[in-house]
């Protein structure tokens, strides 16, 4: 069935790319179209990655309403399969979901209607976590809460830490007419994304109901592989990226603070990769070859006026800025004596 709209109309296009989620996509989906209806003009693009499961079967074979555009496409990753959405997409503002996540019942409807009523850059809104059965689990740091709007940059300095790129709709305009493209990455991607369109959102408003049902399970990209190499190269590089992302905001006071925590979070994220992680010898030299590189060891030294918090980290990668393979070998040989 062909659907006969404007699509210079329609309000919002949810853009969710699929990979492997043969047990999941269908709720997700089937969450969304419970509450939609073809006078919402809402279109909802979905970018299979070419999944090696059933995936794309699961989604053909469901009774797809004229609202769904399903794009199939090969492997290259979440980043590249959402800028494949951002490119066939024409709401006037667009909201990007995981496929193994699932929307909350009766959100869609205030959504809609909040985002009617205001010319927000950024709705954004609370999240809950559940397990693999989809059970209710508790969250940490769920939800931000404040009243009227801020802006792009006073919001990324009270969220840095916990601001997922599903529980916030953005502004078409502000995606596209400032190139705000996915970079191609497999971890962190919203630690990347964030603060460039953060930056360049003059008010963001807040949407005090639960959008979104975050699915924690172990054969994610955030789960699997977690002591890799390929993942902390790739983590080493969301740092780069956010580093030199921060060197273009001198005259942005609240970003550049922003970017100063982020930066020391992602530091202590490596940190414990690092010394937790069973690498091999010559990967250990790798990591830290890199780690020195892009200036994230010694990771106790101030950086730039914001003073990490977590003292025996800070005293044991001053060492290791001296004797690196031997710190992270007698940390791990401490940890096997203590277990």
């Amino acid at each position: 069935m062909i659907r006969n709209v404007n699509k210079k109309d329609l309000i919002l296009s949810i853009i969710i790319p699929v990979f492997n989620v043969e047990r999941y996509v269908a709720k997700c989906i089937n969450s969304l179209t419970s509450q939609i209806s073809e006078k919402d003009m809402i279109e909802i693009i979905i970018i299979d990655d070419g999944s090696t499961d059933d995936s794309l079967s699961v989604i053909k074979n469901m009774k797809l309403p004229a609202y769904i555009k399903l794009i199939h496409t090969e492997n290259n990753g979440v980043g590249v399969a959402r800028n494949i959405g951002i490119d066939n997409s024409s709401g006037e503002y667009i909201w990007f979901i995981d496929s193994d996540d699932f929307v909350e019942d009766n959100f869609m409807p205030k959504a809609l209607s909040k985002l009617k009523k205001n010319e927000y850059d950024v709705l954004a809104f609370s999240f809950q976590c559940c397990d693999e059965k989809w059970n209710i689990i508790p969250c940490r740091q769920n939800k931000v809460s404040f009243s009227g709007e801020q802006s792009g940059s006073a919001y990324y300095l009270e969220t840095y830490k916990e601001s997922y790129l599903w529980m916030h709709i953005f502004k078409s305009q502000v995606i596209k007419d400032n190139g705000l493209y996915f970079k191609p990455i497999l971890f962190m991607q919203d630690s990347e994304f964030m603060p460039r369109v953060l930056c360049c959102s003059k008010r963001v408003g807040y949407l005090d109901e639960i959008g979104i049902n975050y699915v924690k399970r172990s054969g994610s990209v955030t789960n699997v592989n977690a002591y890799s190499l390929n993942k902390v190269e790739a983590i080493i590089d969301v740092y780069y990226n956010i580093k030199l992302f921060k060197g273009q905001q001198k005259g942005n006071v609240e970003m550049n603070l922003a970017l100063q925590k982020k930066l020391s979070v992602i530091r202590l994220i490596l940190f414990s990769l690092l010394v937790n992680g069973s690498f091999s010898s010559i990967e250990d030299k790798r990591i830290i070859y890199l780690m020195k590189k892009n200036g994230i060891i010694p990771f106790g030294i101030l950086y730039n006026g914001v003073k990490p918090r977590h003292f025996f980290y800070n005293t044991l990668s001053l060492l290791m800025f001296f004797s690196p393979n031997v710190i992270v070998k007698g940390y791990r040989r401490l940890k096997n004596l203590i277990k």
